[in-house]
């Protein structure tokens, strides 16, 4: 198997950690992980010092917790599940702790986040303040798209979305959600927006340790 051939020879630098992504570069984003290639991987790697984490398909840590009991993982890497949905990380540390003991974690030990409408669009909110104090005005074009993450899930999300996705300073963010909020949900048109699909911009396919 390729993997295992390229792991032993990265394993000669003793690097202190590997990470593996489940999908290849031809796949792009289709076709499902191979995580059977990231156990294969996982059970060279476990017999020396480096540690090794994968990535790919996960979603929430519930399926984390699968992964690293599977695949022999030392844990794993999130990246677009996590893309306006911070609170996935929230039961990171019980996450930790049944794993430690020994536990298979079940969906109710790890429930989904369900954040209000107040909460996604005060998380945007903070987003663009951040994003402001690190990269300055002159970046806010980029922020558009991350706007948009947060907002797929509650009633009035679309009208909120669609002013976000014009923003140009965290100026308007502020307006923006600052009205949202004042408004209220009630006051909100009916409909909901449906999560965006998956983006295939490679540029977007950060990660986040867990």
């Amino acid at each position: 198997m390729v993997i295992t051939d390229w792991v032993q020879e990265l394993l000669e630098l003793e690097p202190r950690v590997i990470s593996i992504h489940g999908r290849t570069l031809a796949q792009h984003y289709k076709g499902d992980a191979n995580w059977e290639a990231i156990a294969a991987a996982a059970e060279i790697v476990r017999k020396t010092d480096t540690l090794i984490l994968g990535n790919g398909d996960i979603l929430s840590l519930y399926q984390a917790a699968q992964r690293i009991r599977t695949s022999g993982v030392s844990g794993v890497l999130i990246g677009r599940a996590s893309f306006g949905n911070p609170w996935l990380f929230r039961d990171r540390e019980q996450l930790k702790k049944l794993l430690n003991v020994g536990i298979n974690p079940t969906v109710e030990d790890l429930p989904e986040a369900a954040p209000s409408r107040e909460e996604r669009l005060l998380m945007a909110l903070e987003h663009a303040r951040v994003h402001a104090k690190l990269k300055g005005e002159d970046h806010f074009v980029e922020l558009r798209k991350h706007m948009g993450w947060y907002l797929g899930h509650f009633r009035g999300a679309k009208r909120v979305r669609n002013e976000l996705v014009r923003i140009n300073s965290l100026a308007d963010v502020e307006r923006i959600i600052t009205a949202a909020l004042d408004r209220g949900e009630e006051n909100d048109e009916d409909g909901l927006v449906a999560p965006q699909e998956e983006t295939q911009d490679l540029q977007l396919d950060v990660s986040c340790a867990c």
